[in-house]
Formats: C-alpha cells, structure tokens, sequence
C-alpha cells in the first residue's frame, strides 16, 4: 500500500509543540521496512513549528533514520489561519518564513503518475497542502485511495491544532468528493505516553533516542497545557488514565489507524459541518452528526469514516514501542535546535538590560538631584537599545 505522508515535525526543535510527528515518522520507517507501508513521497507544512523550523526538523530526522524518502516543502503559517493569537503573531515576527508550492506540485505530479486508487493521504498536520492540491487539480479526489486526517472533535467543542491551524483547508479536504477518514481528539486521547514508556525508548538502541529530550519535556508539560482542556471534550467517553501524567501521541494513532486499523474499533460514518463565517477559523468547531452511509457509498463529501475506540491501550503503546525500537540510527543522534528561542533569549536580554540601565539612571538621579540627564527616549544608549529590541 503506497502512502504519501504530510506532517509538521518538531520534535528535534526546543521550541516546536510537539514531537508525535517524529515518532510517526520513524514508526513509518518501521513499518516500510516490515512491508506493511510504501513510501510514495513526504511534505513537510508549518504547524507544530513555523516551516523555517519543521523543515530542517525533518530532513535532519530523515538522515538519522536513514529514510530515502522524497521529501518536499509546503505551506508555512502565513498560508493559513492559525486561530490562536500567539502563533499568528508569531508568523508575522519570525523571520525565514518561506513557502513553497513545491509539495503541492510533487503530490499531483506523484498521483498522475500511478494509477487510480493506489495512493494513499495520511496528513499529519495542518491539510493545507492536500487542500491546496485537490484546488489546483480537482480530479485527485476521485484519484486517490484515501485520506487520513489526524484531527476532529466530535463533541462540537473547539478543534485540534491541526484543523484549527487551518479550519478552511480542512473543510475542503472534507468536503471534496474523497474516502476521508478523521482519527479525532476522542480517539487520540484513550493512550498516553508517560515517563515509564520514556525510559523503555531510551533503554533500546534506536533512533528514537533523538527525541527523548522532547519526550521527557512533553510528559511534564502536556498534563498541564493541553491535557486538562482535552478531558472536557471526553466527558463520558473512554480516555486513557495517564493523562494527568504523560502526552498524547496523536499523529502515532492517527498512523496506527491508518496502517493497522484492526487495532481499532466502532468504525462509523459521520455526517461533518464546519459553520462558515465572514473570515476563519470562525468559531473553531466542527459539528457532526450519524451518518446513512455505508462502506459501499459513492458520495464522499462531507463524510468521513472514524475509529471510535482503541481496542486496548496497551497493546497500542506496546506496538508503538516495537516500532520505535526497530529503527536504527545510521548518523549520530542530532542535538535539538533551539528555534525562535535565540530571538526570546535576546529580547529579553536586551530588556533585562534596559531595565538595570534605567534603575541606574534613577539611582544616579537620586543621589545627585542637581545631575541633568536627557529623558530616557531621548537618551543614545537607551535609544538604540529600545530600537534594537523592538526591530
């Protein structure tokens, strides 16, 4: 079975959002090379990180695990519409923010040439460059197999980062006439990873040990940032008992969905609607309702096919472990990149030392009342200190 995959790796980036794109990556190296997977080609979109950080972020993965692949630039977060202020102003601050048309371009050039349904979308991030390409060429949606989709909320709550990073690409890919299935928040959520799975990774002698920084960090961070807002979309539903201690490792699920979906279960046909508005993401939701459709259904617009239900947890984290563990690292493990973390580290220097250069100004005030100085603004050094900090 051929895929194509989409993601937005950060895991070998301190400031990235996550690492689950990298270790879906190295378990989809593992299941190429058990012959459950082919790789047709891979793109790479801003999400997770801005594209200036996800990108080198995944050719740098790629050579540790000795991954072949034909790997292509996408869409930054200046293409899409990130719905929280932070990282838009974030994608307006940073700088080396480049987009390409170039993983567009290469997955219609790749599906054109193979024939009809054998190509297979599993998009782990934003599905801006697969909505971009069912645009530019609307024939791939009855062209391609299908698409994977790791995203949704099923409770009408606010979506995920991937869809809420890009909510208009999502409803197109949702609504173009394709087998689409969704891997939402609720099924995500049903396994964790916690410090004790760390350990188990950093005990074998894989290229996951690369992300075990990122890992320890997320096991820490995630029960607080993210987790506890994900347990009010799962009122009443299963959820994984760890998630006051570890992180969800989405895009894995979303892979495991994809390529082994036995380990899965309460598949089901949702009718889904984004409510539209004057300007996205709107309200951030995504309403469902039970669909008529069944497996032998030609109309795939606005209907998607979901996994409900995890068939047990640790069999999930143990099959995510074996695949981890399998793939050897051919270089010497990377260092993680700091990301924007230079430029926080030298704004708040240059703050830090206007701060004590104030309090020197007005201790110098003090002692000598009858000294003159210029009001600050106007004052050389602080001039130039401000100036610097604010360009």
């Amino acid at each position: 079975m051929k895929w194509w995959i989409d993601a937005d790796p950060s895991g070998l980036v301190w400031t990235g959002l996550d690492c689950d794109d990298d270790l879906a990556l190295i378990a989809a190296k593992a299941l190429e090379e058990a012959g459950e997977m082919e790789m047709a080609g891979l793109s790479i979109c801003g999400g997770n990180a801005q594209l200036a950080h996800t990108w080198p972020n995944a050719l740098k993965l790629l050579q540790t695990i000795g991954a072949a692949w034909k790997v292509f630039k996408g869409a930054g977060w200046q293409q899409m519409q990130p719905a929280w202020a932070s990282l838009r102003l974030l994608g307006r601050l940073m700088r080396g923010e480049e987009d390409s048309e170039d993983a567009v371009e290469a997955l219609i050039q790749t599906a054109s040439s193979m024939p009809p349904q054998s190509l297979n979308v599993l998009m782990l991030g934003p599905c801006t460059n697969l909505a971009r390409a069912l645009q530019r060429a609307p024939w791939l949606a009855s062209h391609l197999k299908r698409a994977v989709l790791m995203g949704g909320e099923l409770t009408g709550r606010r979506l995920d980062l991937n869809f809420m990073s890009d909510r208009a690409a999502a409803r197109h890919v949702i609504s173009a006439n394709l087998p689409t299935v969704i891997v939402p928040i609720q099924t995500c959520a049903q396994s964790a990873v916690t410090a004790d799975f760390v350990r188990r990774v950093e005990s074998c002698d894989s290229a996951a040990r690369a992300v075990l920084p990122k890992m320890r960090l997320q096991t820490w961070l995630m029960p607080v940032l993210v987790n506890r807002r994900v347990q009010v979309a799962l009122e009443g539903l299963p959820r994984s008992a760890a998630l006051d201690a570890g992180f969800i490792p989405w895009d894995v699920v979303a892979l495991l969905a994809a390529v082994r979906p036995h380990l899965f279960t309460g598949w089901d046909f949702l009718e889904v609607a984004f409510p539209s508005c004057s300007q996205e993401p709107c309200n951030g939701t995504m309403l469902t309702q039970p669909s008529e459709a069944t497996g032998s259904h030609s109309n795939h617009s606005n209907i998607v096919s979901v996994p409900k239900f995890i068939t047990n947890e640790t069999l999930i984290l143990e099959t995510m472990l074996e695949l981890l563990c399998s793939v050897s690292s051919v270089e010497p493990l990377p260092s993680l990149d700091w990301g924007f973390g230079r430029e926080v580290f030298a704004a708040l220097n240059s703050l830090l030392v206007i701060c004590v250069l104030g309090v020197l100004l007005f201790w110098m005030k003090k002692k000598r009342p009858t000294l003159i100085w210029p009001p600050w603004p106007l004052d050389p050094v602080c001039f130039c200190m401000v100036v610097g900090f604010l360009d």
